[in-house]
């Protein structure tokens, strides 16, 4: 019942239910039984889903602490209760919190799967947004570049995942005021997104608008060539052509 309430989306009912079906096990079963793991797991992910953070933070620690005594120390279920408890800090701000968690969990996926698997560069991927909030620039470069490196090696180029990796580098570059590497960064990120959309689509306009940003602070750069300035126009001008043909009433 509770999974036809989850996918239902009445979190309240379904959290509901998961606790009257915890009480019952509580009653039959040790408070260190896998069973009373995974339904402090399972309430904890519904939390998440309801932005209740505390929460979920709560109902996932006692689910890591039962996992820690019974399972292997690289047993999967360990990672996801690392993962759950650094996104919850993740989505609040804390990134100091998020971190050591998120260390934890590639040094369990690496000895579990191979170095190419797509959950290894997902882990990479939250690792390096973690270090970049908190200002490691490099670290988070590096760590955005092995989940590039893993993620191209198992998904289509043009996947939505490949293209938010080359912005979230174009950011941390500039964050270091590095614009050619973040130019660099955007161009490869754009042309794919623009590679797949329909001229008329609404996020064809932005992009364009985006890049020709970026190409005009290129462009106030006296060392840098005629060539940016009018790459600036031009994505500036196809930009507006493009708004323009998504005003036109039909």
């Amino acid at each position: 019942m509770a999974v036809v309430y989850f996918r239902q989306n009445k979190h309240e009912d379904t959290i509901t239910m998961l606790a009257e079906s915890f009480k019952f096990k509580l009653a039959i079963l040790s408070n260190n039984h896998l069973d009373i793991a995974v339904s402090y797991c399972n309430i904890g992910c519904i939390y998440l889903t309801e932005s209740k953070y505390e929460e979920a933070i709560s109902m996932c620690e006692k689910s890591l602490k039962i996992r820690l005594l019974i399972l292997d120390h690289d047993h999967l279920d360990i990672v996801n209760s690392y993962l759950s408890i650094a996104f919850a800090y993740h989505a609040q701000g804390k990134h100091e919190d998020a971190l050591p968690m998120y260390k934890k969990a590639p040094r369990i996926q690496l000895l579990v799967f191979d170095h190419n698997h797509p959950d290894i560069g997902l882990t990479f991927k939250n690792l390096a947004k973690a270090y970049h909030k908190l200002g490691k620039i490099e670290v988070a470069i590096f760590k955005y570049e092995k989940s590039l490196k893993t993620q191209l090696s198992v998904l289509d180029h043009n996947h939505p995942n490949i293209v938010t990796l080359y912005v979230n580098m174009a950011l941390a570059y500039q964050d270091q005021s590095k614009h050619e590497e973040a130019l660099s960064m955007y161009k490869k990120g754009f042309e794919i997104k623009l590679s797949v959309l329909d001229h008329n689509h609404p996020d064809f306009a932005v992009i364009r608008e985006i890049l020709a940003q970026v190409y005009h602070q290129q462009s106030k750069r006296p060392f840098l060539s005629t060539r940016i300035y009018l790459e600036f126009h031009r994505h500036f001008l196809i930009a507006i052509i493009s708004i323009l043909n998504n005003l036109i009433i039909i």
